[in-house]
């Protein structure tokens, strides 16, 4: 995993990113984890315009490393520049989609299988006996098919997935269910993979990816998320997660990627999984609490305890909604609106320290908890301005930089 952060306001955007990346193996069939601090996360997309990229989560994507894809198209960008952010992603998953440096049918057709088996896999977990993988596989096509499509992708697509990777999905479906589980069920195995294939369904290992910086024509920083899981039919599978970008009534804002429990509590005031709790706990007392006291008046009828239950259960949700309103107004006016007004206000250089502590603090609370510590690492930093482009605050390197001045000479051959 990892920790990745944006502070932006009208003047500028800080991006920061952690090193860790977990590599996981199997080594007979034993499950291994490891740990690195040393993962590139935080790139420029440009060499000459302020323009930057983050990738979280997997580092790859159909078995090529982000940093290899992004320093190829950087390469392939060359000079050119568009207007604004958006174009820039637009062309830059349009390079994507149709490089042939990038193709290796064989290998994205064998990780299509393994993302199929891994998804199969969770859903046979769920069946107990035979009877009940009809049930489980419709359920589970109900579900995706409430999801919206993934970018490129519709209902004439998904039918053409599912016939390209026929050979896949009776390969996943081999080894994820036990024989008896799949007899006649090879039409809901089809569409629940092509469901897979082509909804907005976070599949085994995604990549979260985070473009950020100004276009030609635009004066204030932008910044736009997508999820991409794969090459499917030639394609990226990616989903918009759409942008932010300072305005009148909002200048600056503070978003975190990845594991972001420690930003939100420094901009809620109160951790996310203690909210959570308190919120479950306080929604089961008020659903319970008219039963509790009704059913105790042994002077009404089993059918009155029931109307009165009934009616002060309705009566609950207003009131409810009331209190749970009430709190995030509370944690808003004290404490998120508060930093990001403070954020809006910032110099240039000040955004890049803030960047670096919430990262930093990530870090803290990773290493004084008995988790795995997958945040951590040096912290890559950099600042991007409409005036002084993209500047590197804070870079690692896995060399010494005062022997390599080739390396630095060669950075803006084409």
């Amino acid at each position: 995993m990892t920790a990745e952060v944006a502070v932006i306001n009208k003047s500028a955007i800080a991006l920061a990113a952690d090193s860790a990346i977990t590599v996981t193996t199997f080594v007979d069939g034993t499950k291994a984890e490891k740990v690195f601090n040393t993962a590139n996360k935080l790139f420029t997309l440009s060499k000459y315009h302020p323009v930057g990229i983050m990738v979280y989560n997997s580092m790859s994507l159909g078995g090529i490393p982000w940093e290899t894809i992004i320093k190829q198209y950087r390469q392939e960008l060359g000079r050119n520049k568009f207007d604004t952010v958006a174009d820039y992603c637009s062309d830059f998953f349009k390079y994507l989609d149709t490089t042939n440096e990038l193709v290796n049918p064989n290998e994205r057709e064998h990780i299509i299988t393994r993302l199929l088996f891994v998804s199969f896999s969770k859903l046979s977990t769920r069946i107990k006996k035979a009877s009940q993988a009809t049930e489980v596989f419709e359920k589970e096509i109900k579900r995706l098919e409430e999801m919206g499509f993934s970018d490129g992708f519709n209902e004439e697509t998904e039918e053409d997935v599912k016939n390209h990777y026929e050979q896949s999905i009776q390969d996943a479906s081999k080894f994820a269910f036990k024989v008896s589980y799949v007899q006649g069920q090879k039409r809901r195995l089809s569409r629940l993979a092509a469901l897979y294939l082509t909804r907005d369904e976070k599949l085994d290992g995604y990549s979260g990816v985070v473009i950020a910086g100004f276009g030609d024509k635009e004066i204030f920083p932008i910044v736009h998320t997508y999820i991409a899981d794969a090459f499917v039919s030639g394609k990226v599978k990616k989903t918009y997660n759409g942008n932010w970008f300072p305005t009148e009534h909002k200048q600056g804002k503070v978003i975190p990627f990845a594991q972001d429990d420690v930003t939100r509590t420094v901009l809620d005031g109160v951790s996310p999984s203690y909210s959570n709790e308190v919120l479950k706990q306080v929604i089961k007392f008020l659903v319970d609490l008219p039963a509790d006291i009704i059913e105790k008046i042994e002077e009404l009828s089993d059918d009155q305890k029931k109307a009165y239950i009934a009616d002060a259960t309705t009566g609950m949700v207003g009131p409810a909604k009331d209190f749970l309103t009430s709190l995030e107004r509370h944690a808003g006016e004290n404490h998120t609106n508060q930093i990001e007004h403070a954020i809006s206000v910032l110099p240039v250089g000040e955004l890049a320290t803030v960047a670096e502590v919430f990262i930093n603090l990530t870090q803290i609370r990773k290493r004084m908890s008995l988790e795995a510590e997958t945040v951590g690492g040096p912290t890559d930093v950099a600042v991007i301005s409409k005036g002084d482009g993209f500047i590197w605050v804070k870079r690692k390197y896995y060399f010494e930089p005062k022997l390599n001045h080739s390396y630095f000479d060669k950075y803006f051959d084409t």
